[in-house]
């Protein structure tokens, strides 16, 4: 099991979020302020950058499997 921090179209309630399968919800959390969210159309996407924010996300504990989906889903 790895434990996966998602701020996109991954968390709860979004498109994507169905690819973590039965993976366990374990917190809502932020990043550290130093990224800043992008709007990249279709999808966001974090830099580290000034100024600097905290990203809202969720962390998921997933399995090994669901893993390789997500970096399937993200290239």
């Amino acid at each position: 099991m790895s434990l996966l921090f998602v701020y996109g179209t991954l968390k709860c309630g979004y498109c994507n979020h169905h690819l973590l399968g039965d993976s366990v919800l374990v917190s809502k959390n932020y990043t550290k302020e130093r990224f800043r969210m992008l709007d990249m159309n279709e999808f966001p996407g974090v830099v580290m950058s000034e100024p600097e924010s905290r990203i809202s996300g969720e962390l998921f504990n997933v399995d090994s499997e669901t893993l390789d989906i997500i970096d399937d889903l993200e290239g």
